[in-house]
This record gives C-alpha cells, sequence and structure tokens, in this order.
C-alpha cells in the first residue's frame, strides 16, 4: 500500500479551501500548514472578522470568500474542509463535490437518510 503523502504527479501540491473559519477552521489551518505538500489557498466564512482570523493564519497566502461557492468555484482549490456549523457540512460537502473537490468533514454530514434518498 502506497503513502498517501507519497504524490508522484504534476501537482505535487493539494491546493485546500478552508470553509469556516471559526475556532476550528482556522485552527485546522495551523496544522495543515505545518504538513508538506499541502497548501491552504482560500478560506470562506460569512462573518467577516472570523474570514480575517482564517486568513491571518495563512500568513497572507490565501484569497478571501464570503461566499463558500465562490471559493467552489476557484479551479485551483483541489480539496475542501469543510468546519462549519453542524447544520450546513451536508449541504457544502455535496456541493463541493459537484464542483469536482475532494473534501474533508470530521463531524457526520447528516442524521438520518432522508438527504440520500432524493
Amino acid at each position: 500500500m502506497g503513502n498517501a503523502f507519497d504524490f508522484k504527479s504534476a501537482n505535487d501540491t493539494v491546493n485546500i479551501g478552508v470553509i469556516g473559519t471559526g475556532d476550528r477552521g482556522t485552527g485546522m489551518i495551523s496544522n495543515i500548514n505545518k504538513i508538506e505538500n499541502f497548501n491552504v489557498i482560500a478560506c470562506s466564512d460569512i462573518l467577516p472578522f472570523r474570514l480575517e482570523n482564517g486568513l491571518n493564519a495563512t500568513n497572507g497566502k490565501a484569497k478571501g470568500y464570503s461566499d463558500y461557492r465562490k471559493l467552489l468555484d476557484n479551479k485551483d482549490v483541489d480539496a475542501v474542509l469543510v468546519s462549519t456549523t453542524f447544520n450546513m457540512h451536508s449541504k457544502i460537502a455535496l456541493d463541493a463535490l459537484d464542483a469536482g473537490k475532494y473534501v474533508y468533514c470530521e463531524k457526520t454530514m447528516e442524521k438520518g437518510m432522508t438527504v440520500f434518498k432524493s
């Protein structure tokens, strides 16, 4: 089995967008910054002060969005970390998948199966 961090492609860096830059999202940016070949290039939050905190954690390396859908339109973003309120996880994750992004959520995306039956 190969090492997940052993990139052997034309794109040796995984460009990440963080959706939800509250305490958890901003804290995760600090962790991501420590991983070789991972690069936070975009942040999104609906609260301006939270977005500013997330952008500051990237040391000026990311673009900010007040609407996560605009972040998903960014073709340079390979994957997203969803760290919003629980009730928004499934909507954002499904939108991200539809946009061709890889998705990481730490929490359950949805209660029950109703979302998957539609």
